[in-house]
């Protein structure tokens, strides 16, 4: 493996722009959705390389067509001027509080610890980690837009119910 995933200036932007797009689409909730009760949701996937950004659509909650189109504004936008530092600093406090959130099982420490230790951020990983979402600029931000949400591969998974089972 390679430490240019975690070390690298992609690392802190990424999870701002994951926090971005999860938390755009659902303004109007107090708490922390469920993967399953987001509308929209990215899940950056920062432990291969090369890493990636997927985004979903929910369509129990949304149309997925009108939630495209928004998707795609969102993308063009970030991706032609950077955030002002407001809104830099609103998601990135938001990225920080769900990397935390996420790793509250011993599980997921475990697996953070083991998947960065693997990149070589030394013997504290998780403050590396966070380090580098600090350090995030809205250059970088945008940057990050331009990479992985202006150049992407799209697949559209349509998840069927049976009766049977099967």
């Amino acid at each position: 493996m390679s430490k240019v995933v975690v070390e690298g200036r992609d690392f802190g932007a990424m999870l701002v722009l994951q926090a971005l797009l999860t938390d755009t689409f659902e303004r109007v909730s107090t708490t922390t959705l469920s993967l399953g009760e987001r509308s929209i949701g990215a899940i950056y996937l920062y432990d291969g390389l090369p890493a990636g950004l997927a985004v979903y659509v929910n369509g129990n909650r949304v149309d997925p067509a009108l939630a495209i189109k928004e998707l795609l504004v969102v993308s063009k936008t970030l991706a032609d001027r950077p955030l002002n530092d407001a809104t830099l600093r609103r998601f990135k406090s938001a990225a920080q509080g769900t990397f935390v959130t996420d790793a509250t099982a011993y599980a997921d420490r475990a697996y953070y610890l083991g998947t960065f230790g693997a990149y070589g951020l030394g013997a504290d990983p998780l403050n590396a980690a966070l380090a580098s979402l600090d350090n995030a600029t809205a250059s970088d931000v945008q940057r990050v837009a331009k990479r992985y949400l202006q150049r992407f591969v799209v697949a559209l998974v349509v998840p069927r119910q049976t009766s049977t089972g099967n």
